[in-house]
C-alpha cells in the first residue's frame, strides 16, 4: 500500500484503563495506556474514529464517548442469558438517542449460540435502528470458556434466520478464518473485522505467524472481496502502529485498502 495519511476507522478497541491485567499488557508493549495516551496514539496514526466495545456494562463506555465524541463511537453490550425488560428498554432508548453505534455480544465467554431464541429481542432492537451486532468469534483469552459457542459457522444460521440483521464477526473468527470466508461470502448481511489476530507482545515465531495470517486474509479477500472487511485492532492487545503496518502488508489493490480502513465502516456506522 502507498504510504500516506489515509483516514482510518478502528472498529474494535477496548478501554480497560482501570483493569490491572489490561494495564500490564498495554505497558508491556509500550502503550501510553490512558485516555490522553490513546488519543495521542489515534492522532499519530491518523485514526479519525474508534469504536469502543462495552464489556461488562454500558455505563463507563457511554460516559467516556459522551465526553469525547470527536474521537469515539460506542458499542453497547447486554447479557442474553441474564437481561430484564428494563435492560432492553434502556438499550432501545440509548440506540435511538444515538449513544451507541453497535451492539457487542460475547458467545464463548457466555454460553449461548447466536441464533438462540433468547437473543431475538436484542436483534429486534438492532434491526429497528439498523444497528450492527458484533459477535466475539474464534479463540478466547480464558480456558474457562467453550469454543463451540464462538465458532463463526454459528453465524450462518443467524444470518439465514434474520436476513435484515447487520452482523459483524469479530477477529475473523480466528483460527477459523477459512470458515469465516465462506460465511461472509454466502450471506449479504455478514461482515467481519480484522482485529486481534495476534498480540503486540513478543512470542516465538511471531513474525512467522503474522505472515501466515496475512496469507489467510489475502485468500479471504481473493475469494470474497474486501467489501465485507473492517479494520480493527483490539487495542490495547496491540498498538495501532504495529497493526496498521501489518494490514498494509496485504497484497491487495489500493482501492481495497481504502474500503478496509475507512469506506466499509462508513457504510455500516456512518460518517465519523
Amino acid at each position: 500500500m502507498k504510504q500516506g495519511k489515509e483516514k482510518i476507522i478502528d472498529c474494535h478497541i477496548h478501554i480497560h484503563f482501570n483493569f490491572p491485567g489490561s494495564v500490564k499488557t498495554a505497558e508491556g508493549i509500550g502503550l501510553r495506556y490512558s485516555p490522553d495516551g490513546l488519543m495521542r496514539d489515534l492522532k499519530e496514526n491518523n485514526v479519525v474514529k474508534a469504536l469502543i466495545m462495552s464489556t461488562f456494562s454500558n455505563g463507563f463506555v457511554k460516559k467516556f464517548v459522551k465526553e469525547n465524541p470527536k474521537h469515539f463511537w460506542a458499542a453497547a453490550t447486554i447479557n442474553p442469558l441474564n437481561y430484564k425488560i428494563q435492560d432492553l428498554e434502556n438499550l432501545d432508548t440509548d440506540i435511538k438517542k444515538g449513544f451507541f453505534k453497535a451492539i457487542k455480544l460475547y458467545p464463548g465467554y457466555l454460553k449461548f449460540y447466536p441464533a438462540d431464541e433468547i437473543c431475538t429481542p436484542i436483534y429486534e432492537i438492532a434491526m429497528r435502528y439498523k444497528t450492527p451486532v458484533i459477535f466475539h468469534s474464534g479463540d478466547t483469552s480464558s480456558s474457562h470458556t467453550l469454543l463451540k459457542y464462538a465458532h463463526p459457522f454459528n453465524i450462518d444460521e443467524l444470518a439465514y434466520k434474520f436476513p435484515k440483521l447487520r452482523i459483524i464477526i469479530a477477529h475473523l473468527g480466528n483460527p477459523w478464518i477459512n470458515d469465516t470466508k465462506e460465511v461472509i461470502s454466502k450471506n449479504p448481511n455478514v461482515y467481519s473485522d480484522l482485529s486481534g489476530l495476534f498480540p503486540g507482545k513478543y512470542f516465538p515465531y511471531k513474525e512467522e505467524l503474522k505472515q501466515k495470517l496475512l496469507e489467510q486474509v489475502e485468500d479471504l479477500i481473493y475469494y470474497a472481496g474486501a467489501e465485507k472487511l473492517l479494520f480493527g485492532t483490539d487495542y490495547s492487545l496491540v498498538s495501532h502502529k504495529e497493526y496498521i503496518e501489518f494490514i498494509k502488508r496485504l497484497r491487495i489493490k489500493e482501492r481495497d485498502f481504502e474500503k478496509i480502513f475507512f469506506k466499509n465502516a462508513v457504510k455500516l456506522f456512518g460518517e465519523p
